[in-house]
C-alpha cells in the first residue's frame, strides 16, 4: 500500500511539473505571438483596408 502511495505521489509531482513546463512554453509562445501580432497588425489593417476598398462595404 505504501509503495503504491509513493508511486502515486511521484506521478502527481511529475504531472504537476509537466503542466508547469507546458504553461511556461505556452506563455512563451503567447508572448512571441503577441510580438508577431504587433508587427502583423499593420499588415492586417492594410489587408482590411484593401478588402474594404475592393468590396466597397464597411466592416464595422
Amino acid at each position: 500500500m505504501i509503495m503504491n502511495l509513493d508511486i502515486y505521489t511521484n506521478y502527481i509531482h511529475s504531472s504537476i511539473n509537466k503542466s508547469r513546463q507546458d504553461y511556461k512554453v505556452l506563455r512563451y509562445e503567447t508572448e512571441v505571438a503577441v510580438i508577431r501580432m504587433g508587427s502583423g497588425t499593420l499588415v492586417l489593417i492594410f489587408i482590411a483596408m484593401l478588402l474594404v476598398s475592393i468590396t466597397g462595404t464597411n466592416i464595422c
